[in-house]
């Protein structure tokens, strides 16, 4: 959503609000329209998450197309998360790969990208494996600009279990505390026609819980994410997500770093 000011065709995008007058003046965080507790939020300077899509390679294949967030706007950050069966991940022209996952059956892969207007709506991503795979794909708004991602890290057995432990990852001084948002992502895989699920501890807010639908495979990826602000800088601890499946793993945390 764009945040406009005008009448007619003069209105232009809001870039920033002010508080004070001349050199005192500081950049207001937060805009709210209403009284008491029936405010609400208008307007926001602050690191968000803007949207989270889910997709899957159907058909099978090890090409597919991962649907992208379709709010994005110019400057945003749009991150892509991949877990393939066994799989590795080729990294698409104009992204960055900042996780690779190659000890683990079900492999988690993370790209991320500023978006700049000419994006489409889906990505073509290519696997190394014909397997089943899932995309997450994360939609930030207000991230740092030339350093999004703060830090990340890799986790995951081959053995079997139903606690998938995301691993601790540390902070610098970009990943503010309170404003920068650590991500979580826990993978596994199914037989077809199981259910699958993850439950997330206290503290994190559930954003995915997804099982592919690949035609004609008989395991089937599944992908779970969950956010929380970031604490101090320094260690962001171990998070355990539960799955319904006693199945091998692969986990991811990583943390987005707010603009200055």
């Amino acid at each position: 959503m764009a945040y406009m000011i005008g009448v007619g065709g003069s209105v232009l995008p809001v870039k920033k609000i002010m508080v004070g007058t001349g050199s005192a003046a500081v950049e207001a965080q937060k805009l709210m329209v209403g009284t008491g507790p029936a405010a609400v939020e208008a307007w926001s300077n602050g690191l968000t998450l803007a949207e989270t899509v889910m997709s899957a390679n159907t058909a099978g294949g090890s090409t597919s197309a991962a649907t992208l967030p379709p709010n994005r706007q110019v400057g945003d950050l749009m991150v892509l998360i991949v877990s393939v069966y066994n799989g590795t991940l080729t990294t698409p022209s104009g992204w960055t790969r900042f996780a690779t996952d190659s000890g683990t059956r079900n492999r988690v892969h993370a790209i991320w990208r500023i978006c700049d207007g000419t994006e489409s709506s889906t990505l073509s991503i290519t696997v190394g494996q014909n397997d089943s795979t899932v995309y997450g794909a994360m939609l930030f708004r207000n991230a740092h600009p030339t350093s999004p991602i703060n830090v990340s890290d890799n986790g995951g057995l081959t053995i079997a279990s139903t606690s998938h432990t995301c691993p601790a990852v540390t902070t610098t001084s970009l990943a503010v505390a309170g404003k920068a948002i650590v991500v979580r992502v826990a993978c596994t895989y199914v037989d077809a026609g199981d259910p699958a699920n993850y439950t997330w501890p206290g503290g994190q807010t559930e954003v995915a819980d997804y099982q592919a639908n690949t035609a004609g495979d008989s395991t089937q990826t599944v992908m779970g994410i969950a956010v929380a602000l970031a604490g101090a800088v320094g260690s962001q601890g171990t998070v355990v997500a539960t799955s319904a499946e006693n199945q091998r793993w692969g986990t991811l945390t990583f943390v987005v770093s707010p603009k200055p």
